[in-house]
């Protein structure tokens, strides 16, 4: 039985119900100076499976979506999945593109780290002991990643660093260092944290309210970006979870991350992690780098883009 189902029963006998905002998570948010409240999902939350129950009013990108509505993650809007599913429709591939689209006690989580896009069903669980806070993409700062997926919220690939509104610097691979020549050419070394650091600080996000001036956020991303820059908010390919022209852009993630984009012109590509291991099928591949490979994975191992033409191995 699929939630759409669920909901309209639970519609006319249920009520409204909220997640609980506890005490001690709001009172550690304000001491932090977070710009958003920490959601207490109760005590429960850590041993009980599944997503927590009841209708709840619900934030998709910068919109508060009426109680009974839905977030559909395809195009960012609000829908009624009772009285007009076809407004976000079930994808024919097997995944999903709204919670509802999703059986009882499972969430449509994107597992490349985008706010937006098609997604997988996935059944969060039950959330452990101490973790670090996140920033989910409906703007709360949530426990923890896994306190988010249980809200029926995504968190974006910045937003997993920390909380909403709070500047992130990215210890990329977390390579330590003990000043800046042990960081590669395009990092730097953080002398308080003792690791290497790539970029600006970025900063997490679900409304504009909680970016720097001069900034809005993405609602692809969950990230603040320059209001000026018409690359830096874009939907990234499938199978990244970032836009970018560069590897240094991705860098501030994870040091083992690259830039994959189509050919080797500079075009917007998307931020994504080198494969740990790939196989020995035969198909070679010329690399922008020059070099022939085995096959696409062995290129994006060593975090370089293919040439779809050859021209760079002539």
């Amino acid at each position: 039985m699929t939630r759409v189902m669920l909901l309209a029963a639970c519609l006319v006998a249920c009520g409204t119900a909220h997640v609980p905002e506890g005490d001690a998570g709001h009172d550690a948010a304000i001491d932090a100076g977070l710009d958003a409240r920490v959601v207490d999902l109760g005590e429960d939350a850590s041993v009980d499976a599944g997503v927590d129950a009841g209708p709840t009013a619900v934030r998709c990108g910068a919109t508060d979506c009426a109680v009974g509505e839905a977030c559909c993650f395809d195009t960012g809007a609000c829908f009624d999945p009772i009285a007009d599913p076809t407004a976000c429709p079930v994808p024919p591939d097997g995944e999903c593109r709204a919670n509802e689209h999703c059986a009882e006690g499972q969430v449509c989580i994107a597992l490349d780290g985008t706010c937006l896009g098609e997604g997988r069903c996935i059944d969060p669980g039950g959330c452990g002991g101490d973790s670090e806070p996140v920033c989910g993409c409906d703007g709360e700062t949530y426990p923890s990643r896994c306190a988010a997926h249980r809200a029926g919220v995504r968190v974006g690939e910045v937003g997993s660093g920390g909380a909403c509104g709070q500047p992130q610097l990215a210890a990329g691979g977390r390579r330590r260092c003990d000043d800046d020549g042990d960081c590669p050419a395009d990092g730097r070394c953080d002398m308080d944290e003792g690791f290497c650091v790539w970029g600006p600080p970025r900063v997490a996000c679900g409304h504009d309210g909680q970016c720097p001036e001069g900034s809005d956020c993405c609602p692809y991303t969950g990230a603040c970006f320059d209001a000026s820059c018409d690359d830096c908010c874009r939907q990234p390919p499938p199978g990244t979870y970032f836009p970018c022209r560069q590897d240094s852009e991705c860098h501030q993630f994870d040091i083992f991350h690259f830039c994959q984009s189509v050919g080797c012109g500079g075009a917007l590509g998307g931020c994504r992690g080198m494969p740990s291991s790939c196989g020995g099928e035969l198909s070679p591949v010329c690399g922008c780098d020059g070099s022939e490979y085995t096959n696409e994975c062995w290129a994006w191992m060593e975090g370089v883009d293919v040439d779809p033409d050859g021209l760079s191995c002539l």
